[in-house]
């Protein structure tokens, strides 16, 4: 359980359970260097009225896996936490799973480095969207697809969105319908919620 505000991780840590943010206004930094895998979920204020405020970076240089899916508002507290959740990513982060967001609201992923979303984005509420950045040469690999109340922001400068495989069934529709360098990769066909602009490759 992390439970402390001002956790920094500049060593390898291996986790053979799940991570459960306990306490409100909680923040943890992977440092570069730094490395931490876990081998089940990271849960998002698993239990009532917690994990307000939780502040996620994993900075350049630092790694972040998690083999299982990362949960929101799981448990007794369904629907009672973890609002205002921030994940800054300049590292390389890579998730075995879905992010299930669980109707919290205000939850707003900033991806500067290399992030990887095996599964979906699921259950963003429709007041107080989720939003997810894809910045300046970033990359954001992609194999499922992402609920329709994720705001995305997919225009900056050489940034790259990866659909990686065939598990997903859609091209997102991200704000001005803009990409900046697209990747359709897989077996299966993907198709467009509406009409978009390239900026870059495809």
């Amino acid at each position: 359980n992390i439970g402390a505000n001002g956790v920094s991780v500049g060593c390898t840590m291996s986790i053979s359970d799940d991570v459960a943010i306990i306490s409100n206004s909680a923040s943890l930094t992977i440092l570069s260097g730094g490395t931490i895998n876990v081998s089940q979920q990271v849960r998002v204020g698993p239990t009532n009225n917690d994990g307000d405020n939780f502040t996620l970076n994993v900075n350049n240089g630092g790694t972040l896996t998690v083999a299982s899916d990362f949960e929101f508002n799981v448990g007794a507290g369904a629907g009672s936490g973890a609002d205002n959740f921030t994940m800054n990513n300049a590292g390389t982060t890579t998730i075995n799973g879905t992010i299930n967001i669980n109707s919290v609201t205000n939850a707003a992923f900033s991806n500067s480095g290399t992030l990887t979303l095996a599964g979906s984005m699921t259950a963003a509420p429709a007041a107080n969207p989720a939003t997810f950045a894809n910045n300046a040469n970033a990359t954001f690999n992609l194999s499922g697809d992402i609920d329709n109340d994720v705001t995305l922001t997919f225009s900056a400068i050489g940034n790259t969105v990866n659909y990686a495989s065939n598990g997903g069934a859609e091209i997102e529709d991200p704000i001005a319908n803009t990409y900046y360098n697209l990747i359709v990769g897989g077996a299966s066909n993907r198709s467009l919620r509406d009409n978009i602009i390239l900026d870059g490759n495809l």
